[in-house]
């Protein structure tokens, strides 16, 4: 598979613009009256490499409740240089539109070389001074595009940057193996885009799934790279307010206490998922010592000693259930008899109801071999 590098990244963003390169980007979507947002501009956060680090922040304005904020990562960087203090139109837009509905928009110098240090400081500043700026600390949220995507995507997946409880990816990609499952990520792709710019965020969507992490995919099926400044239509302004209310839901006090509440079931039904049934069976065993009533945390529990090859464990666990339970009938069997049980396989098959056994099923797996000619077996499907 080939890899896409930011020079084809920015050379087929370029491609998508074309058309509309004799007349002035703007942000496509209806302009907040001036009233509506207060700017402060040149805000000192931090300082690097004596580099002063500098920000924008836009805020709603007569709003005296403090709100949710999203940090707004510059399109496009040169890790070698200090960062520009002019704010890009597409930054600007998306801030303007932000602060009018309701969430502050950061818009911070941060450069590729030392981005995850950089956001560290920046959050620690924002969290420092939230009141100052009309921010509740405990609703950050990063937006990152196109190629920035593959520099803050890993940083927010950092399971130590916990101050960041929501992130928004647009059209862009990154090496992430393991996914933070108390972060909802909103992934946004563009349809139109080149396949090789697609076929990463679709691996990475499809990824947090598997892990169980609380993502989103939301496909904007006729929209090129930046369309926020491309595509005049309804489905941009649509996309457009579906991330904003995004950014508000997944910052909410309460689905934030959910996801700290129920962390751990999401990374053992993650590691069942993957495979990983080594970290599942201890990660679930840790929930059943909170929980020992949960039948169906029982029920994934004794199929993650099965996978583990924990035969002996498992066939236990499935026989505990009582009353019989249709759906342990062949994993439970299966297990007694890869443990060696096949004695003890053949007495708990005697207490399950009449029609729940099927022999066809057992015939199909060669691992019920031991079963095949014992007459207590066959003696089952007799009517």
């Amino acid at each position: 598979m080939r890899t896409v590098g930011l020079t084809a990244v920015v050379a087929w963003a370029s491609l998508g613009a074309s058309d509309a390169a004799a007349q002035q980007q703007r942000f496509l979507y209806p302009t907040p009256p001036p009233a509506a947002v207060r700017v402060t501009t040149s805000i000192p956060f931090a300082r690097i490499d004596s580099t002063t680090l500098a920000m924008d922040v836009y805020r709603p304005a007569g709003r005296s409740a403090a709100s949710p904020a999203i940090i707004v990562v510059r399109p496009f960087f040169d890790p070698g240089r200090p960062p520009e203090r002019q704010a890009s139109e597409w930054m600007k837009g998306w801030a303007r539109v932000a602060a009018a509905n309701g969430v502050v928009a950061i818009l911070p110098d941060l450069r590729g070389r030392t981005y995850a240090e950089e956001l560290r400081l920046l959050v620690a500043h924002l969290s420092e001074r939230a009141n100052q700026y009309g921010i509740d600390r405990e609703r950050l949220a990063v937006f990152a595009a196109s190629a920035p995507v593959s520099i803050a995507l890993p940083a927010v997946e950092d399971p130590a940057q916990t101050a960041i409880k929501a992130a928004v990816m647009y059209y862009g990609s990154a090496t992430v193996t393991t996914f933070r499952r108390d972060l909802p990520v909103l992934f946004v792709r563009a349809g139109l885009d080149h396949p090789e710019l697609n076929a990463p965020i679709e691996r990475l969507a499809s990824l947090a799934v598997a892990q169980n992490a609380p993502v989103t995919l939301l496909n904007h099926h006729t929209g090129r790279h930046n369309f926020e400044m491309l595509d005049d239509d309804i489905a941009t302004r649509q996309v457009i307010e579906q991330t904003l209310d995004f950014v508000k839901r997944a910052t909410e006090p309460a689905y934030q206490a959910l996801l700290r509440g129920r962390n751990l079931d999401a990374v053992a039904a993650g590691y069942l998922s993957t495979g990983d049934y080594r970290e599942a069976v201890r990660t679930m065993g840790e929930l059943l010592k909170q929980r020992p009533a949960d039948g169906l945390l029982r029920f994934h529990y004794a199929g993650a000693l099965m996978g583990d090859g924990q035969f002996a464990a498992a066939c236990a666990a499935y026989r505990s259930f009582t009353p019989p339970n249709y759906a342990a009938i062949l994993p439970g069997s299966r297990s007694c008899v890869l443990a060696g049980a096949v004695d003890t396989t053949i007495v708990w098959l005697q207490r399950m109801p009449k029609g729940w056994l099927q022999a066809n099923e057992f015939r199909a797996d060669s691992v019920f071999a031991p079963l095949w000619e014992r007459s207590d077996f066959q003696a089952l499907f007799r009517p």
